[in-house]
């Protein structure tokens, strides 16, 4: 060969590897795509795309209180827009755009976990995950707004035009929800499973349980709503799912919290799920236990349930708590009318020094009620601030005497019944735990199971009343049981009781 020829070889292929970098450098994504699939690789990348949906878990705002009905009151003191009977549009910031942000990290835990380098079973959990929280907010936003957009991808491209899809029918949203959560159920670990899970927020993921009472939920939600508001379909065909579902959740070895009687009630919403407490299902987690609770890993922050100086229940809804003698106020002999009660604890059945029941039994209502709400120099309310439920140490606001109903200037504290249960007042302190916000709960199983049964046959035997209604009464010691008798002989509608 000689140098001329060399020469031009040696520049044609030194131009070719130019070209081949050149390649390289352009071969880059589009910045108009929307992918990162180099990202799916372990499983520690799968769990911490799906402790995104735990941290976003969506509960009415920072403290999860929904004061849009009528049976919550503020901490302004006023009613919502919706409570007082002025219906506005809601701000979509969160209820719609926030749903759909919450989906679209779903859907892509859903569509990529395949690329993962884990096995099956590994992988297929937290697709299950996925699946669960993808069916928990495309229900939140059925409720919400009826037919709502059916979006089952990622999108990779800003130019797709499935951005711009219509609205799909409600009923078709909602099987998907429940294809979702059946899937789930099989790809989730069981409560047994996580029973003996140390790690805190381990022990408190998504389970087979929580797909199976989702449905639950789900069934009985749009059964009655399609029944009682007249909007076709089959109401018979979701409640048939909720009652299949509880029937299948039954195997997975729930019951109720019954820790530290009598006041198990109260304990119920303290103490953590799986190992001692098997009523919760499924929880927001927050903080971990016996430490000073400023959250670890991407469930949230901490969480402190001293809200209740913040809301209150209205009159309407203490009103609904039964008499001690198992009637409503208007058939009850111990009905005190307010404008007979001279003493905020007369609601209660107890005298103004807030222990002494009234003579007669008069106003005694279900042991529920003064477990729910504060009364004046409630004995829960220690000068200390610190009392013990379920061995926990709980600290109380601490303000004997300063109780008010929603008729009182109580500036500018909320005018209502302020919140026992649930929210206890636990101080964010060294030392102290931060309660769960539990989502769902065995108790609420069963009470939708009654009601499933009651609405799909129109009837419920006493065994089946005994297994749920009656169970719930029992914890609390509440004596009067309900039955078919019981509510023919005193003129009660079953539906409502």
């Amino acid at each position: 060969m000689n140098t001329k020829k060399s020469l031009i070889l040696s520049a044609t292929i030194s131009f070719a590897l130019y070209l081949s970098a050149c390649d390289s450098m352009l071969d880059v994504e589009p910045k108009t795509d929307m992918t990162f699939n180099s990202y799916w690789e372990t499983e520690a990348h799968l769990k911490d795309a799906c402790n995104k949906l735990y941290e976003q878990l969506n509960l009415f705002g920072a403290d999860g209180h929904d004061s849009r009905a009528d049976d919550q009151i503020p901490a302004s003191g006023s009613l919502s827009s919706t409570s007082a009977g002025r219906w506005e549009v809601p701000n979509t910031s969160d209820d719609w755009t926030g749903a759909y942000q919450r989906i679209y990290n779903a859907n892509n835990i859903v569509e990529n976990a395949a690329l993962a380098s884990v096995a099956e079973k590994i992988r297929n959990k937290y697709v299950g995950e996925g699946l669960f929280f993808r069916a928990y907010n495309y229900f939140d936003l059925v409720r919400k707004y009826g037919d709502v957009p059916l979006v089952l991808k990622v999108f990779k491209d800003t130019q797709d035009p499935e951005l711009k899809m219509g609205r799909t029918a409600r009923e078709t949203v909602i099987q998907q929800c429940y294809a979702d959560l059946r899937l789930a159920a099989t790809y989730l670990p069981t409560r047994a499973d996580l029973q003996g899970v140390t790690a805190e927020f381990d022990r408190r993921r998504a389970t087979r349980s929580a797909a199976l009472a989702l449905m639950v939920r789900i069934g009985l939600y749009e059964g009655t709503m399609l029944k009682y508001h007249n909007l076709g379909g089959n109401p018979q065909a979701h409640l048939d799912t909720c009652i299949n579902a509880f029937n299948e959740l039954k195997a997975e070895g729930h019951a109720l919290y019954t820790g530290d009687a009598p006041r198990a009630y109260l304990g119920t919403f303290l103490e953590e799920s799986n190992n001692v407490n098997l009523e919760t299902i499924f929880a927001k987690a927050y903080g971990p236990n016996a430490t000073e609770g400023t959250g670890t890993g991407r469930f949230g922050h901490n969480y402190s349930v001293a809200s209740s100086d913040r809301f209150g229940a209205s009159r309407p809804m203490i009103d609904m708590y039964l008499y001690a003698d198992g009637l409503p106020g208007n058939k009850s002999a111990l009905y005190i009318a307010p404008a007979d009660e001279t003493s905020y604890n007369h609601v209660f059945g107890y005298e103004p020094d807030g222990v002494t029941p009234i003579v007669g039994g008069k106003g005694g209502r279900d042991p529920r009620l003064p477990l729910s709400f504060w009364r004046q120099n409630d004995p829960d309310d220690p000068t200390t601030g610190i009392v013990t439920v379920a061995g926990i140490r709980i600290g109380f606001s601490a303000r004997k005497g300063n109780y008010f109903n929603h008729h009182s200037p109580d500036t500018p504290n909320p005018k209502a019944y302020r919140q026992k249960k649930m929210y206890a007042g636990q101080f964010k302190e060294s030392g102290w735990d931060n309660a769960d916000r539990i989502i769902i709960r065995w108790g609420e199983m069963l009470i939708s199971y009654a009601e499933a049964l009651y609405e799909r046959n129109g009837t419920i035997t006493d065994a089946q009343l005994d297994e749920t209604v009656n169970a719930l009464r029992n914890r609390v010691g509440f004596s009067i049981s309900l039955t078919n008798a019981f509510a023919s002989a005193n003129g009660l509608d079953m539906r409502e009781e």
